[in-house]
């Protein structure tokens, strides 16, 4: 859009060739350069929009000695933002810890809730749109001594997103501790027992799998007297499932079988979750092996949950009118002010070559064009 301005600002100079008011014009557009950069330095260069607001939470501050304490990084995402389990599907980035703890203290790995699909444009994107919590085990040393310091700490970066926008977050988290008995308090406990009635159970029996083509039936060991509807398969192997395909279940005796899609043949050892009902989940570990046929069909996740279908896509119209309407805003930005300046000078130092300033507008044109094709192609590429 900012071609727009500069054609307009050359026709004119070629008409009235008023080389004083273009040299006032430019030293006008820098000084309002100057006037917004000040203005936009002044924003601090760490500040977070926080739309999935992070905190951290411990079951005691005052562990034992050699005693395992949970901690919770309690994340809790404004209406329509969310952020992503441990394998995002097909776009975003999990939560990321970096963990900065005293010698001696040791962090487990995170154990994370079961999540909720979600369908944004034919991707599948598998998250959390309610409060929630990422449980670790920390280990405090057997030697530490009674009343001694331990300050827990953890750098946090992780995606949050809309239906439109993502924006990677971050945040420094820490907790005070001091050694002492270990006593948990009712209500601290209680706390912790409803973020981990969120975590998946593991599944005590493996699980097997076949791939016939693209298709693949895993095999999950489910009492045949326990309900079971809803279902969803989340692999937590990266790079194997379709995760926007459709999946199936049914079941077969003492088996649940869900069958899906992969992108290629794959040996070995498969791990995932399997959601089922409201929210509860079993933490899978299949192998190689024979799938029963045969069965009565599941309901699968999203089966009459508008919420977790895709939305429909925006027509041609719209996305051309918002395209138009960010073109114009991006004319109003600090940055564009000395190009102009800068192209109205030297449209105006051309002395009045109509086909010269012609010219220079099209290949301007052309040159912005090209370039947002380029990075637009990479950031789908990279998508």
């Amino acid at each position: 859009m900012a071609v727009l301005h500069t054609q307009n600002i050359g026709t004119w100079a070629l008409a009235q060739r008023p080389m004083r008011l273009l040299r006032t014009l430019g030293a006008f557009l820098l000084a309002l350069t100057l006037a917004f950069g000040g203005a936009y330095a002044q924003t601090p260069a760490n500040a977070s929009p926080q739309n999935v607001r992070a905190s951290i939470d411990i079951e005691t501050n005052r562990p034992a000695p050699g005693d395992v304490v949970t901690v919770a990084i309690v994340m809790d995402p404004k209406t329509g933002w969310h952020d992503y389990w441990v394998n995002p599907g097909d776009a975003g980035t999990p939560l990321e810890l970096e963990w900065q703890l005293p010698n001696g203290v040791t962090a487990g790995t995170v154990r994370a809730p079961v999540p909720e699909t979600l369908i944004v444009s034919g991707f599948m994107n598998h998250i959390y749109k309610a409060k929630h919590a990422f449980l670790v085990d920390v280990k405090i040393p057997k030697d530490a001594q009674a009343g001694q310091s331990l300050n827990v700490k953890v750098d946090a970066r992780w995606s949050a997103c809309s239906d439109l926008v993502c924006v990677p977050e971050a945040a420094t988290l820490s907790v005070p501790v001091t050694v002492g008995s270990g006593t948990i308090s009712n209500a601290d406990r209680a706390r912790f027992d409803q973020w981990r009635s969120a975590l998946p159970v593991p599944l005590d029996r493996s699980a097997r799998y076949q791939i016939d083509g693209k298709r693949i039936e895993i095999a999950i060991p489910y009492p045949r007297s326990a309900k079971a509807e809803r279902v969803w398969f989340f692999a937590q192997t990266e790079k194997l499932f379709r995760y926007a395909a459709p999946q199936s279940a049914r079941r077969v005796g003492d088996w649940l079988v869900v069958s899906g899609e992969v992108k290629e043949g794959f040996e070995g050892q498969i791990d995932g979750l399997l959601r089922f009902n409201d929210a509860q989940g079993l933490e899978v570990r299949a192998m190689p092996g024979a799938v029963p046929s045969g069965g009565a069909a599941v309901s699968v996740l999203g089966e009459g949950a508008p919420a977790d279908q895709e939305q429909p896509p925006l027509g041609f119209g719209w996305i051309l009118a918002f395209s138009v309407l960010g073109g114009l805003l991006l004319n109003l930005m600090p940055c564009v002010f000395p190009i102009l300046g800068l192209k109205a000078l030297s449209l105006a130092k051309m002395g009045g070559d109509e086909g010269e300033a012609r010219r220079d507008a099209v290949a301007y044109t052309v040159g912005i064009i090209v370039s947002c094709l380029i990075l637009g192609g990479i950031m789908l590429a990279l998508r």
